[in-house]
C-alpha cells in the first residue's frame, strides 16, 4: 500500500482559490491576457513543494507559463525583480480576499 505524501494531505483552502479564480489576471497590465484566470501558488516555498493556498494570485494560463520561464513581459526581470512582484501581488490578494470576508464592514449587502 503506497503512504499518502505530506504534501498531499496539507490543509487546503478551496474557497479562495475558487475566489481567486473569479479575479481578473494580475498581470494584465504587462501585457495581453490568454484564457480564464487560474489560481497559481506564488509564494516561497522550499524544492519541491507548493506555497499555501493563502499565496495564490490570479493569472492567466500565458502570463502564468511566462512567469515561470521569464518570458515574455518577465523576459528582462531577474529573479529578485520577480520576487518582489510576486510578493507585492501576495500580500494584495491577501488583502483583498480579507476585504471579501467582511462584507459587512464594506457596506455590501449580500
Amino acid at each position: 500500500m503506497k503512504r499518502r505524501s505530506a504534501y498531499r494531505d496539507r490543509p487546503r483552502d478551496m474557497e479562495r482559490i475558487a475566489w481567486i479564480w473569479t479575479l481578473p489576471c494580475a498581470a494584465r497590465t504587462l501585457g495581453q491576457c490568454y484564457g480564464r484566470a487560474c489560481a497559481p501558488h506564488a509564494g516561497r516555498r522550499p524544492v519541491g513543494r507548493k506555497a499555501p493556498d493563502d499565496t495564490c494570485i490570479p493569472m492567466c494560463s500565458r502570463h502564468h507559463a511566462q512567469r515561470g520561464s521569464f518570458k515574455g513581459p518577465f523576459r528582462l526581470w531577474d529573479q529578485q525583480r520577480m520576487r518582489h512582484w510576486l510578493a507585492t501581488m501576495v500580500e494584495h490578494y491577501q488583502k483583498l480576499y480579507e476585504e471579501h470576508l467582511r462584507p459587512e464592514e464594506n457596506g455590501d449587502q449580500r
